[in-house]
């Protein structure tokens, strides 16, 4: 999964911007964390394991948190079907 190109983030604040639609989304920390690492275009793998490490959950926490914030982002057309 890749975030369109037209999609920003302030790591400080947790806002998701699209510069195409204008629109903002604000994102809590671990939201943040995996738009960041989509950003520097980690595979979904290194995501996982880097939320197990951050917030010290199983991998399949992890995985299936991960899921569930991708399916938001694919419904407000932030990302990009690879």
């Amino acid at each position: 999964m890749k975030l369109r190109n037209n999609i920003h983030i302030t790591n400080a604040d947790g806002i998701v911007f699209n510069a195409e639609s204008g629109d903002n989304f604000i994102v809590n920390k671990t939201g943040s964390l995996i738009v960041s690492l989509l950003q520097a275009q980690k595979k979904e793998d290194e995501i996982i394991r880097s939320l197990a490490e951050n917030y010290k959950i199983d991998k399949a926490t992890a995985k299936a948190d991960l899921i569930d914030f991708c399916s938001l982002l694919k419904l407000y057309d932030l990302v990009e079907n690879e």
